[in-house]
Protein backbone atom coordinates (compact mmCIF):
# COMPACT_ATOMS: atom_id res chain seq x y z
CA UNK A 1 0.00 0.00 0.00
CA UNK A 2 1.49 2.96 -1.04
CA UNK A 3 2.37 5.91 1.74
CA UNK A 4 1.95 9.30 1.33
CA UNK A 5 3.68 12.01 2.59
CA UNK A 6 2.47 15.63 3.46
CA UNK A 7 4.15 18.09 1.05
CA UNK A 8 5.08 20.30 4.61
CA UNK A 9 7.60 17.50 5.55
CA UNK A 10 9.59 16.97 2.03
CA UNK A 11 12.78 18.49 3.15
CA UNK A 12 16.19 20.17 1.75
CA UNK A 13 18.60 16.93 0.53
CA UNK A 14 15.19 15.18 0.07
CA UNK A 15 15.01 13.73 -3.77
CA UNK A 16 12.03 13.50 -5.73
CA UNK A 17 11.77 11.33 -8.72
CA UNK A 18 8.42 11.29 -11.02
CA UNK A 19 7.57 9.32 -13.96
CA UNK A 20 5.73 11.77 -16.54
CA UNK A 21 3.34 11.24 -18.70
CA UNK A 22 4.58 12.45 -22.20
CA UNK A 23 6.29 10.30 -24.92
CA UNK A 24 10.01 11.82 -23.60
CA UNK A 25 9.69 10.28 -20.35
CA UNK A 26 8.72 6.97 -21.59
CA UNK A 27 11.66 7.17 -23.59
CA UNK A 28 13.87 8.39 -20.41
CA UNK A 29 12.49 6.10 -18.58
CA UNK A 30 12.66 2.77 -20.80
CA UNK A 31 16.29 3.42 -22.26
CA UNK A 32 16.85 3.87 -18.43
CA UNK A 33 15.40 0.51 -17.58
CA UNK A 34 13.95 2.93 -15.12
CA UNK A 35 10.63 3.43 -13.15
CA UNK A 36 11.56 7.11 -13.20
CA UNK A 37 11.73 9.32 -15.94
CA UNK A 38 12.62 12.21 -13.93
CA UNK A 39 14.53 13.54 -10.61
CA UNK A 40 14.88 16.71 -8.43
CA UNK A 41 16.57 17.66 -5.56
CA UNK A 42 14.86 19.61 -2.45
CA UNK A 43 16.95 23.11 -1.72
CA UNK A 44 15.71 25.84 0.49
CA UNK A 45 12.76 27.69 0.83
CA UNK A 46 9.99 24.77 -0.45
CA UNK A 47 12.16 25.12 -3.99
CA UNK A 48 13.47 21.86 -5.53
CA UNK A 49 16.15 22.47 -8.29
CA UNK A 50 15.83 20.01 -11.95
CA UNK A 51 16.90 19.78 -14.82
CA UNK A 52 14.61 21.33 -17.78
CA UNK A 53 15.39 22.53 -21.14
CA UNK A 54 17.16 25.10 -21.91
CA UNK A 55 18.38 25.39 -18.22
CA UNK A 56 17.64 23.95 -14.74
CA UNK A 57 15.61 25.59 -12.66
CA UNK A 58 14.38 26.09 -9.16
CA UNK A 59 10.40 25.62 -8.81
CA UNK A 60 8.41 25.17 -5.72
CA UNK A 61 7.14 22.32 -4.90
CA UNK A 62 3.58 23.53 -4.08
CA UNK A 63 3.57 24.58 -7.84
CA UNK A 64 4.65 21.35 -9.10
CA UNK A 65 2.18 19.47 -6.97
CA UNK A 66 -0.34 21.54 -8.66
CA UNK A 67 0.95 20.35 -12.39
CA UNK A 68 -0.42 16.59 -11.39
CA UNK A 69 -2.26 15.85 -14.17
CA UNK A 70 1.55 15.58 -16.02
CA UNK A 71 2.92 13.16 -13.66
CA UNK A 72 1.82 9.43 -13.09
CA UNK A 73 3.55 9.73 -9.67
CA UNK A 74 6.34 11.36 -7.32
CA UNK A 75 8.32 9.24 -5.53
CA UNK A 76 10.04 11.20 -2.46
CA UNK A 77 13.15 9.79 -1.07
CA UNK A 78 15.39 10.41 1.98
CA UNK A 79 19.12 10.32 1.62
CA UNK A 80 20.99 8.32 4.64
CA UNK A 81 24.74 7.88 5.49
CA UNK A 82 26.24 4.73 4.31
CA UNK A 83 25.67 3.23 7.96
CA UNK A 84 21.74 3.89 7.06
CA UNK A 85 21.36 6.84 9.48
CA UNK A 86 19.50 9.58 8.53
CA UNK A 87 22.00 13.01 7.75
CA UNK A 88 22.94 15.47 9.86
CA UNK A 89 21.62 18.78 9.33
CA UNK A 90 24.86 20.28 7.89
CA UNK A 91 25.01 17.12 5.74
CA UNK A 92 21.36 17.82 4.28
CA UNK A 93 22.33 21.84 4.36
CA UNK A 94 25.98 20.51 2.27
CA UNK A 95 23.48 18.52 -0.18
CA UNK A 96 20.79 21.44 -0.88
CA UNK A 97 23.16 24.09 -1.45
CA UNK A 98 25.61 21.87 -3.77
CA UNK A 99 21.87 21.06 -5.41
CA UNK A 100 21.22 24.78 -5.59
CA UNK A 101 24.32 26.06 -7.32
CA UNK A 102 23.07 23.76 -10.23
CA UNK A 103 20.43 26.24 -11.39
CA UNK A 104 21.17 27.72 -14.67
CA UNK A 105 23.12 24.64 -16.06
CA UNK A 106 22.20 23.73 -19.22
CA UNK A 107 20.08 21.08 -20.67
CA UNK A 108 21.25 18.11 -22.59
CA UNK A 109 19.01 18.12 -25.40
CA UNK A 110 21.71 17.15 -28.14
CA UNK A 111 22.33 14.48 -25.99
CA UNK A 112 18.94 12.92 -25.58
CA UNK A 113 18.47 13.18 -29.26
CA UNK A 114 21.78 11.01 -28.97
CA UNK A 115 19.94 8.78 -26.76
CA UNK A 116 17.26 8.15 -29.14
CA UNK A 117 19.31 7.70 -32.66
CA UNK A 118 21.61 4.99 -30.24
CA UNK A 119 18.06 3.29 -29.44
CA UNK A 120 17.09 3.51 -33.39
CA UNK A 121 20.45 2.23 -34.13
CA UNK A 122 20.66 -0.60 -31.63
CA UNK A 123 16.96 -1.66 -32.80
CA UNK A 124 16.20 -0.97 -28.76
CA UNK A 125 13.41 1.21 -29.71
CA UNK A 126 10.07 0.04 -27.96
CA UNK A 127 8.04 -2.04 -29.51
CA UNK A 128 4.36 -0.10 -29.10
CA UNK A 129 6.27 3.07 -30.09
Amino acid sequence: MPRFIDPKDVRPGDVLLMKGISAISDLIAWFGDSTYSHAALMVDGGDLVEAAPPVSRRVPLSARLQQGAHYEFIDVYRPTQASGQPLQPAQRDALAKAGGALVGVGYPLDDMLQMGVFAGLRNRLPADA
